[in-house]
């Protein structure tokens, strides 16, 4: 059986440590999981980069443009069946690009029309990702248009004084920056690209895993559900009113253990380096990170 499940998200998401930390539990088999895998194909150097970097603690750089690749792997469930899952790991900046342009290159296209399920990331420490009215009435204040239409005479009166000499009292009118989609909030950016996906298979319903990740910051008392309809409270009423689109599951997941360069000396205590990972959400074991790809496999679309 060959599934293919996307990892997407916006820059700086969480995707690369994920895969890296990933790697760890299915080739050690240190921890109960979901999977373990048989081997990986040859190609698969991306990964292994990142999951050398991640077993010595170092931060790991964000997959660049033009840089992504498909990794592979061949997976055996507990109950000894098979399974060869794809999981495309695309830079942020691609994704970012290709939802503020419109403009989608052949191979994001076809797999987003074609994917069984997808974990989409969003980080916890970005906890509120909206524009508020106030902030939009600064801009609109500020705008140069405005302030520009009419000179302010009081104003070059007062700053030039009896004595002819000019001052500094005079203050330079605050210009707003001109708009840019790229620095939209990345809900928006979200919904536009399930749109996207939604559009391009209409009849298809498909899974979405939404991954919490950094869940290490979050308190404890949260569930994951809970944090998301809090403070993703447009991507949560998008998905709310597409039903028919998507079936849901939240899951809050630190593949790091903890912040870095902060925690290393803590994190490195734990003898198991798969035990640094934890996932929390719908009755997943504590460090089985492949329980979200689990659950998109078990039923991986509608009708097409």
């Amino acid at each position: 059986m060959e599934q293919v499940q996307l990892i997407l998200g916006m820059p700086s998401s969480g995707k690369s440590t994920f895969i890296a930390a990933l790697g760890e539990v299915l080739m050690s088999d240190d921890v109960e999981s979901s999977f373990k895998t048989e081997f990986l194909d040859d190609a698969q150097k991306h990964m292994v980069a990142l999951h050398d970097r991640w077993l010595t603690f170092q931060e790991l750089d964000r997959t660049k443009t033009g840089q992504e690749n498909w990794l592979s792997f061949h997976l055996i469930a507990r109950d000894g069946t098979r399974a060869l899952i794809q999981l495309p790991d695309l830079s942020g900046e691609s994704i970012r690009d290709a939802v503020v342009t419109g403009l989608y290159p052949n191979e994001l296209h076809d797999a987003l029309a074609d994917c069984n399920g997808i974990l989409l990331f969003t980080k916890t420490s970005t906890k509120f990702d909206d524009v508020l009215l106030y902030e939009v009435s600064d801009l609109i204040q500020a705008s140069p248009t405005e302030t520009a239409a009419e000179p302010a005479a009081e104003t070059t009166a007062s700053s030039q004084p009896e004595d002819g000499k000019p001052t500094n009292d005079a203050k330079t009118p605050p210009v707003a920056p001109r708009f840019s989609a790229q620095d939209m909030p990345e809900q928006p950016k979200i919904v536009q690209l399930l749109q996207t996906v939604t559009d391009l298979r209409p009849a298809k319903r498909r899974r979405l895993a939404i991954i919490l990740s950094a869940w290490d910051t979050v308190d404890d008392s949260v569930t994951p559900d809970e944090w998301f309809d809090q403070n993703r409270t447009m991507l949560a009423q998008y998905l709310e009113s597409n039903e028919s689109h998507w079936d849901v599951r939240v899951y809050g997941i630190s593949a790091q253990g903890g912040s870095l360069p902060r925690d290393k000396k803590r994190l490195q205590k734990i003898i198991k380096p798969s035990e640094r990972v934890s996932i929390v959400g719908h009755g997943a074991l504590t460090h089985d990170l492949c329980a979200p790809i689990k659950w998109l496999m078990q039923n991986p679309s509608g009708p097409v």
